[in-house]
């Protein structure tokens, strides 16, 4: 494929050869996937300081930020957060496969060998790199703030100078990524020798169970005055849709 503005370049790692549910490179899938999530999972090969262990392949789930082709992580600086420790140990960052699956409903079909989910899901490769500049780990923060809930950032007071010292960023430039999803019945989307007239004679019912997530009313920290009034993004939060 030849890259363009509007597609990522397919490469040997973001290859699929999935006919029913193709792999896709547009920009603009990628990005809304990306923008609707904040939890991803970082794949990541782990080498520990200790020679006397072997490494071995660590997969994390963490919260993300995403804004101009730039995906940001954050965690401790200590040696619990494997991957930032693994980043700053390398010369030119951690190599990392970092996935983002948002599921929309639960699919029945005529046989346990044909459930599926509907999604939308994305893998990004690349390498995370430490972001060390104080200003630039700032502006990180805010992203991932924000991914969360939009607005949070600027409602909180700034870390203190010991917090961010203690505070690891990474970066992650996205340049190697790909879109995956599936929508529709069992039957739809699966070559599985039967068909509806037939199926729908069986006993077991088949369809589509929608999910949905939905959050609750906002409960108060007990450090907090019960006068204190909750702001409208919080009271109104919701994912933005595609």
């Amino acid at each position: 494929m030849t890259p363009s503005n509007d597609v990522y370049a397919k490469t040997y790692r973001t290859e699929g050869h999935h006919q029913r549910n193709p792999v896709r490179y547009g920009r603009d899938e990628v990005h809304a996937v990306l923008a609707e999530g904040y939890v991803c999972h970082v794949g990541f090969q782990y080498t520990p300081k200790d020679s006397k262990l072997a490494p071995y392949t660590a997969v994390t789930p963490t919260l993300y930020g995403f804004k101009d082709e730039m995906l940001y992580l954050h965690g401790s600086t200590g040696t619990e957060w494997r991957l930032y420790d693994m980043a700053s140990r390398a010369k030119e960052g951690a190599e990392v496969c970092l996935t983002v699956s948002l599921v929309q409903s639960l699919v029945l079909g005529p046989t346990a060998l044909h459930h599926a989910v509907d999604y939308r899901s994305v893998v990004v490769y690349g390498k995370a790199v430490p972001v060390t500049d104080t200003a630039a780990k700032l502006d990180a923060l805010h992203i991932v703030a924000d991914q969360v809930i939009p607005g949070r950032w600027n409602d909180t007071k700034p870390p203190t100078g010991a917090e961010l010292d203690f505070t690891g960023v990474l970066r992650i430039d996205v340049k190697e990524a790909s879109v995956k999803s599936r929508t529709g019945f069992a039957l739809e989307s699966v070559k599985c020798g039967l068909d509806h007239e037939s199926s729908a004679n069986d006993s077991a019912w088949q369809g589509q169970l929608p999910v949905q997530e939905v959050y609750g009313p906002p409960i108060n920290d007990r450090a907090v005055p019960p006068t204190t009034p909750i702001p409208d993004y919080v009271k109104y939060y919701h994912r933005p849709k595609p």
